[in-house]
């Protein structure tokens, strides 16, 4: 469930502080993640790995850790492990949700509470969403009519909304939306997206995030295999 205490700024966390490895109990990252308690994890992405955690006032909050691995192995389904480094992706993405809760209000976004970089990873404490993920929520059955038509049409609204601002999510999948109980969804992981300015994309920086191949849009895949064919 979202959390909407206020948060003062929390200390930033010295490199004496952070965990070597992502894989870390639960327990032994109480000590390591100012101001945090990590409760439970609840997943990997490419770029890092999400907590449920409980910040100084009680309240909840989804703790994403972004470490700085000289390597990168990405889940089954990525295409290929971008080239810029763990502090590059976990600035970038800061910066997305920054933008996003600043230029204006949409229901589908999800809130940043605050960025904690450190010197061998970084932090998110994100809003904490409380809803099954797209790719759960048919559980197998056929999806009506009327409800794929609404789900259809605040995924645009929300793409909409993005573009409308100067950001492209540019992983969207099941696995990155989140459906709450009344209904409504919400657009998850923005470590893929990227800004853009005057309708045109940075293409580097796109071909560096690779993103989900069976999700990418047809131009992407043929910018890519064009790539590889020469």
């Amino acid at each position: 469930m979202a959390s909407t205490a206020s948060r003062q700024p929390l200390a930033g966390v010295s490199d004496a502080n952070v965990p070597t490895e992502m894989d870390v109990e639960p327990s032994k990252l109480v000590q390591r993640v100012r101001g945090y308690e990590i409760l439970s994890k609840l997943g990997d992405g490419a770029y890092g790995t999400v907590y449920t955690a409980r910040d100084f006032n009680g309240s909840h909050v989804a703790l994403k850790l972004i470490e700085y691995p000289p390597e990168t192995t990405l889940p089954a389904g990525v295409s290929f492990a971008p080239p810029r480094s763990g502090a590059d992706e976990a600035a970038n993405e800061a910066s997305i949700y920054f933008k996003l809760a600043t230029t204006a209000h949409h229901p589908a976004v999800v809130h940043i509470h605050e960025f904690i970089p450190g010197a061998s990873f970084s932090a998110l404490a994100l809003e904490l969403v409380d809803g099954v993920l797209l790719s759960d929520h048919s559980n197998g059955r056929a999806i009506g009519d009327a409800e794929a038509a609404d789900m259809a049409r605040q995924l645009a609204s929300a793409l909409a909304f993005f573009h409308s601002v100067g950001v492209a999510h540019l992983d969207l999948k099941p696995e990155n939306v989140m459906r709450q109980p009344d209904g409504v969804l919400r657009l998850i992981d923005y470590g893929a997206a990227a800004t853009f300015a005057a309708g045109r994309l940075d293409d580097a920086w796109v071909e560096e995030t690779g993103g989900t191949e069976a999700f990418r849009a047809p131009e992407r895949l043929d910018s890519v295999y064009e790539d590889e064919d020469e």
